[in-house]
C-alpha cells in the first residue's frame, strides 16, 4: 500500500470514530487522568434510559471491582452483583476507563465533561452518564 493511501486511511479511522462517537474534540472538556480517580473511585455512573429507567447503574469500587446495581440488595430477583473490574489506563489526552467483564468482553472508554454535572462516556458505544457519590446506592 503507498503511504498517502495508508496515510489517508488512517485519518478517515481517527475522524469517523470521532464523528461516530458525537463525543468533543476540545480537549480542554475531556476529564484527564488525574482528575479521573476523583470523580469515578467509590462511585455509581449512572445511565439513564428510555422512560426514564435505568440503562446502567454501574459501581466503581476503589479495590478495582465493577458492580451492576440492578435493584439493589434488598431485591430477591435481581439484586446487586460484582460483574468484572474496571481501571484507569493511558496519560493526559489518551486516558481510558476501561470495563472489563472478562468473557463477556472489554470496554474502553474516554470521559468527556458535558457540564451541568454530565459526563460521556465515548468509545465504540457513547453513553452519556452522570455520577452520583458512594456504591450501593443506585441511581433513583
Amino acid at each position: 500500500m503507498k503511504l498517502p493511501i495508508l496515510v489517508s486511511a488512517i485519518l478517515f479511522a481517527v475522524v469517523a470514530e470521532n464523528a461516530i462517537a458525537g463525543c468533543s474534540t476540545d480537549d480542554a472538556k475531556q476529564v484527564k487522568i488525574n482528575k479521573l480517580p476523583a470523580l469515578l473511585t467509590g462511585n455509581t455512573i449512572c445511565v439513564s434510559g428510555a422512560g426514564g429507567t435505568w440503562e446502567a447503574q454501574q459501581e466503581l469500587h476503589s479495590n478495582g471491582e465493577l458492580w451492576d446495581y440492578k435493584k439493589g440488595d434488598g431485591d430477591a430477583v435481581d439484586p446487586r452483583k460484582k460483574e468484572g473490574t474496571w481501571k484507569i489506563r493511558g496519560k493526559w489526552n489518551w486516558t481510558k476507563l476501561v470495563f472489563d467483564y472478562g468473557s463477556g468482553g472489554k470496554y474502553k472508554y474516554r470521559v468527556w465533561k458535558n457540564g451541568g454535572g454530565s459526563y460521556s462516556l465515548c468509545g465504540a458505544e457513547v453513553w452519556d452518564v452522570t455520577v452520583k457519590k458512594g456504591v450501593n446506592v443506585g441511581c433513583d
